[in-house]
């Protein structure tokens, strides 16, 4: 069942079904929320080599994690770091929850070479690379990604900014722009009805998700 597949992808493996009546008894989706930073990641000759993704958790589902794995006290490093490993190798069936798209194509990654699971703030911190399978050079090409759960049972945003291309970052004609989601009212009564055990339309997501626009002079 594609909910199920789906917790299990971005949650620890064996607590989706704890997760589903931990939280209280609110209906609709979505039941978590992640605080977004990405950057297009270019290598020394200008190309794009991948997405660098940092996602935080909101409190609730943070303290859904420190109870299960044992409380505060468990949550050392090594325990932190299992976790990560373990939200990384599960997400791979679903892309990492990353659309890349160059000339509406939709791009393939390689596996993370390195990811961080941090405890800060009181919050979980995630923060991974995704590579692409063949690097490229902007130029000409219509280029644009987002990062969203396809079920929409987890709304990931961008915080303020958290989409800019840094100081010397890649060539210095390009920057992003950032498209906000634009919903139907049929797709906004649909999540709004939709329970914690209900599965959503495939791809659902993708009608709530924030994209990124590389625009390059």
């Amino acid at each position: 069942m594609f909910r199920t597949r789906l917790l299990s992808g971005l949650f620890i493996a064996g607590l989706a079904v704890t997760f589903s009546v931990t939280l209280g008894s609110a209906q609709a989706h979505p039941h978590v929320w992640i605080d977004l930073k990405s950057k297009i990641e270019f290598d020394k000759d200008g190309r794009i080599t991948g997405l660098e993704i940092d996602w935080t958790f909101d409190e609730f589902y943070t303290a859904f994690v420190i109870t299960e794995s044992g409380g505060p006290k468990a949550m050392d490093q090594k325990r932190l770091t299992g976790i990560g490993r373990e939200n990384i190798a599960n997400l791979r069936e679903f892309d990492y929850f990353t659309e890349f798209l160059v000339d509406g194509e939709r791009q393939n990654f390689a596996a993370p070479e390195a990811f961080e699971m941090s405890l800060q703030d009181g919050k979980l911190r995630l923060r991974f690379s995704v590579p692409l399978e063949t690097p490229l050079v902007p130029g000409d090409h219509r280029i644009n990604y987002a990062v969203f759960d396809p079920s929409y049972y987890v709304e990931i945003l961008h915080v303020a900014d958290g989409h800019r291309l840094p100081s010397g970052s890649g060539p210095s004609a390009c920057k992003t722009a950032l498209i906000k989601p634009n919903p139907t009212t049929e797709a906004l009564t649909l999540a709004d009805s939709l329970d914690r055990l209900d599965t959503a339309p495939e791809s659902f997501g993708a009608l709530f998700a924030e994209r990124v626009h590389l625009e390059c002079s």
